[in-house]
Protein backbone atom coordinates (compact mmCIF):
# COMPACT_ATOMS: atom_id res chain seq x y z
CA UNK A 1 0.00 0.00 0.00
CA UNK A 2 3.06 2.40 0.80
CA UNK A 3 4.71 1.39 -2.18
CA UNK A 4 1.13 3.09 -4.42
CA UNK A 5 1.14 5.91 -2.45
CA UNK A 6 4.65 7.09 -3.23
CA UNK A 7 3.27 6.17 -7.11
CA UNK A 8 0.75 8.09 -7.11
CA UNK A 9 2.66 11.03 -6.30
CA UNK A 10 3.85 10.44 -9.90
CA UNK A 11 0.72 8.67 -11.56
CA UNK A 12 -2.93 8.13 -11.08
CA UNK A 13 -4.20 6.08 -8.78
CA UNK A 14 -5.53 3.52 -10.88
CA UNK A 15 -2.26 3.47 -13.12
CA UNK A 16 -0.33 3.04 -9.98
CA UNK A 17 -1.94 0.22 -8.52
CA UNK A 18 -2.10 -1.80 -12.11
CA UNK A 19 1.97 -0.82 -12.36
CA UNK A 20 2.18 -2.29 -8.72
CA UNK A 21 0.48 -5.72 -9.55
CA UNK A 22 2.01 -6.25 -13.12
CA UNK A 23 5.71 -5.92 -11.26
CA UNK A 24 4.38 -8.15 -8.02
CA UNK A 25 3.40 -10.60 -11.21
CA UNK A 26 6.58 -10.36 -12.57
CA UNK A 27 8.45 -10.92 -9.50
CA UNK A 28 6.36 -13.61 -8.90
CA UNK A 29 6.88 -15.37 -12.19
CA UNK A 30 10.72 -14.89 -12.01
CA UNK A 31 10.97 -16.55 -8.94
CA UNK A 32 9.08 -18.89 -9.99
CA UNK A 33 10.25 -19.65 -13.56
CA UNK A 34 13.96 -19.95 -11.60
CA UNK A 35 13.26 -22.30 -8.64
CA UNK A 36 11.58 -24.54 -12.15
CA UNK A 37 14.77 -24.37 -13.82
CA UNK A 38 16.52 -25.88 -10.91
CA UNK A 39 13.92 -28.65 -9.66
CA UNK A 40 14.27 -29.43 -13.35
CA UNK A 41 18.09 -29.50 -13.99
CA UNK A 42 18.09 -31.93 -10.22
CA UNK A 43 15.36 -34.03 -11.31
CA UNK A 44 17.56 -34.81 -14.63
CA UNK A 45 20.73 -35.37 -12.91
CA UNK A 46 18.73 -37.47 -10.82
CA UNK A 47 16.89 -39.90 -13.23
CA UNK A 48 20.74 -39.73 -14.94
CA UNK A 49 22.40 -41.40 -11.70
CA UNK A 50 19.28 -43.32 -10.97
CA UNK A 51 20.63 -46.62 -12.29
CA UNK A 52 23.87 -45.88 -9.90
CA UNK A 53 21.71 -45.40 -7.04
CA UNK A 54 19.70 -48.26 -7.52
CA UNK A 55 23.06 -50.32 -8.33
CA UNK A 56 24.53 -49.15 -4.88
CA UNK A 57 21.20 -49.86 -2.70
CA UNK A 58 20.64 -53.28 -4.18
CA UNK A 59 23.36 -54.28 -2.13
CA UNK A 60 22.08 -53.21 1.45
CA UNK A 61 18.47 -54.24 0.58
CA UNK A 62 19.71 -58.08 -0.19
CA UNK A 63 21.87 -57.75 3.41
CA UNK A 64 18.40 -56.36 5.00
CA UNK A 65 16.12 -59.38 3.61
CA UNK A 66 19.20 -62.04 4.73
CA UNK A 67 19.08 -60.58 8.16
CA UNK A 68 15.50 -60.10 8.12
CA UNK A 69 15.14 -64.10 7.02
CA UNK A 70 17.44 -65.32 9.82
CA UNK A 71 15.69 -63.55 12.60
CA UNK A 72 12.00 -64.49 11.81
CA UNK A 73 10.45 -67.50 13.63
CA UNK A 74 9.61 -70.00 11.33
Amino acid sequence: MQRIRWIERFLPHTVAVILVFLLSIFLLLAIVFTIDLAILSQGKQLINQAPELLNSVLPAIEQLEQAHSNLTFK
